[in-house]
């Protein structure tokens, strides 16, 4: 652990406190570096299916900001990918390996390669977001919105609490009181967030990252403000398999570069936010009444942090107001809202905090008493949907040895939804799945025709067959709608 302690001291005193002069003030009059805000993937090869669903659907929720598509190496560059259909939806690629010595790209494991997937892209601020995700909405308006503008990094949460070892404090000299709690990460109603003592979690306490544990598939950041983030959290993640992804998830999560922005944003002393809203599971219910997970949802941060911040923010609009101002301002709020029942002070209205009472089940197997319905906040709004299981192209969806019986094709009985109705639900009526089976049939069956799309033959019966099972699909999502 001294070995730990005093590597991460040596990097601190050594870090770089910004981006290179001449790369930001110099010569970047000339190039594209470093320039407005944009969407960054990272991706493979094998990915480009996956991301023209992603960056299509993006462009057709109203989305204007350029994409990026970040490849590690030259044989994953896809020519008609690059260079015919991602320019045709307002993006380009840019490879690693043009930027980065091949000697050290060679020893970067796959989920160590965001950081400098971030480094390198074209943009000051990003929203980066992993193949898989999808946007429901437009999320142009992140940008010029707190809790960006104020914080200048948001993180997602994930489903497990946090469980960062007490050792990463100590080797990052991170000063922790064991014995202040700071915050309540628990339920109202739950016990431990009541009892004196310490019967509270490690990450209520002072100095320690808040809960929950943080997802690594959403991340947006202010390159400029956050410089020392970024690199920072390259180093975490340069050690980060052998040493620092064990310390801060130590087994209760996936080992890898998920905790290291925002830990590293938080030694350096940086703002940061993170959506507090829980991600929620979709997807269709099993024997145990439980939900397959098909996709992960997350949720909007302007609206997360209204519900959040908003007593902060009205003590903050107060400040040159005196109180008979104030009170005369609240009387003529309330006054306006006829449908306010009389009895109602107007302070309730900032009460943002669900007024469900979370169920706590006796174990896993219990399907009676689960808090998949409950919400941290009365009005969260839906924003992400990460698909898990099937991969969202037509080949993995529709595979044709197991639809051969016609009947069962047409028989609408035979159909299922992939990401279950609770989704139609979560959006109030919007049929984000059949949004996503339209934008399928576009990309495998009415646009120009890519051989990165798995099909050697486009007039061949297999190909067909592929795009009469999308429109199936289609009828049954909107028979089902109505």
């Amino acid at each position: 652990m001294s070995d730990l302690t005093n590597s991460h001291q040596n990097f601190m005193a050594h870090i770089n406190h910004d981006w290179p002069y001449d790369l930001i003030n110099g010569l970047n009059k000339f190039n594209s570096f470093m320039k407005g805000d944009g969407y960054v993937y990272l991706s493979r090869k094998g990915d480009e299916s996956q991301l023209m669903l992603n960056i299509k659907t993006l462009r057709a929720n109203g989305a204007k900001l350029p994409v990026e598509v970040i490849i590690p190496f030259e044989e994953d560059y896809d020519i008609e990918f690059c260079d015919v259909s991602l320019p045709s939806l307002g993006g380009s690629c840019k490879v690693l390996i043009h930027y980065i010595d091949e000697s050290v790209l060679d020893k970067i494991e796959d989920n160590q390669l965001k950081s400098l997937a971030l480094i390198i892209s074209s943009f000051e601020n990003v929203l980066y977001m992993d193949a898989s995700n999808l946007a429901i909405k437009n999320p142009d308006a992140f940008f010029v919105n707190k809790p960006f503008i104020n914080n200048h990094l948001i993180v997602w949460p994930d489903f497990n609490r946090r469980s960062a070892s007490p050792y990463f404090y100590q080797i990052s000299g991170i000063k922790v009181h064991e014995d202040v709690k700071a915050r309540n990460s628990y339920f109202s109603n739950y016990p431990k967030g009541k009892e004196p003592g310490k019967h509270y979690s490690y990450h209520d306490t002072k100095g320690t990252i808040p809960e929950s544990s943080s997802s690594g598939d959403l991340l947006l950041i202010n390159k400029m403000v956050h410089f020392k983030t970024l690199i920072l959290a390259l180093y975490y993640n340069h050690f980060g398999p052998k040493y620092y992804y064990p310390l801060l998830n130590q087994g209760g999560a996936p080992a890898n570069d998920k905790e290291t922005f925002i830990a590293a944003a938080h030694k350096l002393g940086l703002p940061y936010y993170q959506v507090k809203e829980f991600p929620r599971e979709f997807g269709p219910l099993n024997e145990a009444k439980h939900h397959d997970v098909y996709a992960v949802g997350q949720y909007d941060p302007i609206v997360d942090y209204i519900q959040t911040h908003e007593e902060e923010d009205e003590s903050e609009i107060s400040k040159n107001v005196n109180e008979e101002s104030n009170n005369k301002r609240k009387k003529q709020l309330k006054k306006s809202l006829t449908s306010l029942d009389d009895n109602m002070e107007i302070d309730e209205l900032y009460d943002f905090q669900s007024s469900d009472t979370p169920k706590y089940g006796l174990n896993e197997q219990d399907s009676d008493k689960n808090n998949y319905n409950y919400h941290l906040f009365k009005a969260s709004n839906l924003f992400f949907v990460k698909n898990q299981k099937p991969k969202l192209d037509v080949v993995e969806l529709f595979s044709v040895k197991e639809v051969d019986d016609l009947e069962k094709r047409t028989n609408h009985e035979f159909r299922k939804r992939f990401f279950g109705k609770e989704l139609i639900r979560e959006l109030n009526g919007y049929d984000f799945e059949l949004s996503i089976m339209r934008n399928l049939h576009w990309i495998y069956c009415e646009a120009v025709k890519l051989s990165f799309l798995e099909f050697n033959d486009w007039n061949s019966a297999e190909h067909k067959e592929f795009c009469l099972e999308v429109n199936f699909q289609i009828e049954f999502l909107t028979k089902q709608a109505k």
